[in-house]
């Protein structure tokens, strides 16, 4: 029995290079880091951990937040705005001009639905927040701390399997 698992690209590809899946049903927790979520597709990543999951084990997982998402600019160097700038409705895939890659993004609504569908119940959602020491990073400031301490920017979702 495992205690965990990571779901992420580079588990993905050991698992594809090793021709193999990890074992149904054994593992205790499952942690999809933001790259498992953001550049697969939802129903598919939570249906895997589903399907690694025993009864009862948790699957946690973050993600940006709908808020973010809709006031984040369409090119990369431009930070977050306090205005919305993309609908709600119709962002499930997201493809960035200057990134190669698609992204992911759905609302609350979508990953609800999403979760219930493979047999998840949702423990918690937390809208994050940084602490009160917190400094914009040199690396992530398209989401300054000053955006980030009046709406949140990620979202860590709790969940567990019925």
């Amino acid at each position: 029995m495992r205690d965990g698992v990571l779901l992420g690209p580079a588990s993905a590809a050991r698992c594809t290079r090793r021709r193999r899946r990890p074992d149904a049903g054994t593992a205790r927790n499952c942690a999809a880091h933001a790259g498992a979520n953001r550049h697969r597709v939802p129903a598919k990543w939570t249906a895997e951990a589903a399907r690694l999951l025993r009864p009862g084990g948790r699957l946690v997982f973050l993600t940006n937040s709908t808020l973010s998402h809709l006031c984040t600019p369409d090119l990369d160097e431009e930070p977050i705005t306090n205005e919305l700038v993309r609908p709600l409705f119709g962002q499930y895939r997201t493809k960035w001009p200057e990134y190669p890659g698609i992204e992911y993004h759905i609302s609350h609504g979508d990953w609800i639905r999403i979760l219930r569908e493979n047999g998840f119940v949702i423990d918690a959602l937390h809208e994050l927040r940084p602490g009160d020491e917190a400094q914009t990073h040199r690396y992530y400031f398209t989401t300054p701390v000053e955006w980030a301490r009046r709406w949140p920017g990620e979202d860590l979702w709790e969940t567990h399997l019925r």
